[in-house]
């Protein structure tokens, strides 16, 4: 890997073997996760801080969930809960967090609690940018597209826009209806 790949955040992943020919680039996040299962230990991290907080500063000092948030650019619910799932990943050394544990990081960094938490959630999981895990129900995981557009600094971030709102049918017949003819 050339000096300017490192700069870029850039990896290659090369695997070979009985049936399997894998040579592709990798983000810093994917090849960090990739290296994690690889070598079945604790998440590496980069030495200097990312563009959002992740990893722990130069000195070592932990950041806050505060911090995480105020520096990763979050600024909807959704954004704000796979930013929490960063933090418990990469401040807690959790691989997976619940619901309620997500939830209970707003108070601790001085938000307020949503209002409509579940849906906030599921449109997180919607946008893919967190996951459960298959092997623990009611345990979720921050994705790969999690880490991408935590990175980005929610930049260009349309997938957890809002829906158009759908018109609610009157139950009963408006006073136009009778005057249409047809």
């Amino acid at each position: 890997m050339s000096d300017h790949d490192s700069v870029l955040g850039s990896y290659k992943l090369t695997l070979k073997g009985a049936g399997i020919s894998i040579d592709r680039e990798l983000d810093q996040p994917t090849a960090f996760a990739v290296l994690q299962v690889i070598m079945g230990g604790q998440r590496p991290t980069p030495a200097a801080s990312g563009p959002v907080g992740t990893a722990p500063r130069a000195s070592g000092q932990r950041l806050s969930v505060r911090e995480m948030l105020e520096d990763s650019g979050a600024k909807t619910i959704p954004e704000k809960i796979v930013v929490i799932g960063c933090f418990l990943r990469d401040q807690e050394e959790r691989t997976t967090f619940s619901r309620d544990e997500n939830k209970a990081r707003f108070r601790t960094a001085g938000e307020a609690i949503p209002r409509n938490f579940p849906r906030d959630f599921g449109k997180a999981v919607r946008a893919g940018w967190i996951a459960e895990d298959h092997e623990n129900v009611g345990e979720f995981y921050v994705t790969r597209r999690g880490d991408d557009v935590v990175a980005s600094g929610f930049a260009g971030n349309t997938s957890v826009s809002a829906r158009p709102r759908r018109r609610r049918r009157s139950s009963s017949p408006s006073a136009n209806d009778g005057d249409q003819n047809d």
